[in-house]
């Protein structure tokens, strides 16, 4: 995908005049704004919280996956899958 160099500047235009603070760190509570809220990762390649994707003999594909529900991690579980 190709982004003209115009439609960028428009963009950090309006984000500067919605007073939108483009380059920060975000805290979870500038992200999710609510406890009716729920999260899902899945690991493409190894991580600190995920293992990536692992073929298995027989060409059986796994992934690792992390999902949370609820507001301040009520409920979480790691999951792993098999394709």
């Amino acid at each position: 995908m190709c982004v003209s160099r115009k439609s960028v500047v428009l963009f950090y235009k309006r984000a500067i005049h919605q007073g939108r603070l483009l380059f920060c760190r975000k805290d979870m509570d500038d992200l999710v704004k609510s406890d009716q809220c729920f999260f899902v990762a899945t690991g493409i390649t190894d991580g600190i919280l995920l293992n990536g994707v692992r073929k298995k003999s027989g060409g059986a594909l796994f992934t690792h996956s992390f999902i949370t529900v609820g507001g301040k991690g009520s409920y979480f579980q790691f999951i792993e899958t098999r394709h």
